[in-house]
Parts: structure tokens; sequence; C-alpha cells
């Protein structure tokens, strides 16, 4: 399966890449069966629970006009990434093939800038004893977000907001949070 999903990955991203008229690139796929399993529930508590496989596909793009493939504020990496894991969904029904797409190491870089002021602002928090709320950001950085500051004693951290406004604060780990601090 890791194979099949390799191939039909590959074939269709180079396709796509032509198609646009972007014949330099390289192309980095890793496939990797994930050790959990989703289960989908049905509404008939009779019917059996359909469980399906989870694989994870790390795909890596880098060609002569990133930026085109980017755009502003990631807005075609997006688009692009929809358009795979649509493929994706469609090729392989009976499985859960899940996409990380990165094109010119955006996402890495990115993440690389995020950590250090995450780093930074763990350390205002400590200084001044007070809580440091981060702008609103997508599900994928406040979870790096997250993680970060898990692995500090001194900090803790949660989400709030609603929908674009979504933000992550970090809180000195004595913080008690009420409802007059929100």
């Amino acid at each position: 399966m890791i194979q099949e999903i390799h191939e039909k990955v590959e074939k269709f991203v180079v396709n796509l890449l032509e198609h646009i008229g972007l014949t330099k690139h390289t192309i980095d796929i890793n496939v990797v069966k994930a050790d959990k399993k989703e289960t989908k529930q049905s509404e008939d508590k009779d019917v059996e629970e359909n469980t399906r496989e989870v694989y994870i596909v790390e795909l890596a793009i880098d060609a002569d006009a990133r930026e085109l493939l980017i755009g502003y504020h990631a807005k075609n990496l997006k688009a692009f990434r929809l358009v795979i894991q649509s493929f994706l969904n469609k090729q392989f029904p009976d499985h859960n093939v899940r996409l990380n797409l990165d094109v010119g190491e955006y996402y890495k870089n990115k993440l690389e800038r995020l950590a250090k002021q995450v780093k930074q602002s763990i350390e205002e928090v400590k200084l001044l004893n007070e809580p440091v709320e981060m702008r609103p950001m997508s599900p994928k950085f406040r979870r790096h977000i997250h993680l970060i500051v898990s692995e500090d004693d001194g900090v803790f951290s949660e989400s709030k907001g609603e929908g674009m406004n979504r933000r992550v604060v970090i809180y000195p780990a004595d913080f008690e949070i009420n409802a007059e601090s929100e």
C-alpha cells in the first residue's frame, strides 16, 4: 500500500506541476503507516464500526518558481495542498491518507521562526510572571506552540478565542485562571 500511495502521489504531482508550467522541480515523498487507526462510528448501533488504516504522506517540493506555488501568505500552497489531499481521498477511500506538504521549506522555516518567538515569550512570562498572548494563528501553528510550551515546567498554555481570532496564551505555572482573568 505504501508503494502504491507513493507512486500515485508522485505521478499526480509531477503531472500537476508540469501542467502549470513548472518543469524544473524536485520532489521528495515519504509515506509512512501510522500506528493509529481511524474508527468511523456507525449511526446504526447494530452495524460494526468501520476501521481505516492511517497513512501519512510527507511531500516536499522545490521548484524554480516556488513563490508561485507558495503565493501570498501561503494561499497558493494551501490550495495546492487541498487539491492533492482531494486526490488522495478519491484514490484511497478505504484508507485515511493524510498529507503534509511543504514547498521550498516554507513551513519548516516558519516553524523555526515561531519556535524562537515562543521561547522568547516563555522567558518573558517567567521574568514578568504575567501571561503573554500570541497573535491569532492556524491550528497547525497553535499546536506547535503548545508542544514547545509543554517542554517547560515553568509555564503552561491554552488556546482562546473563536475562529480566525483563536490564539495561544502562555501562563506562568502558578497562574490561576478564573472568570475575571478571561
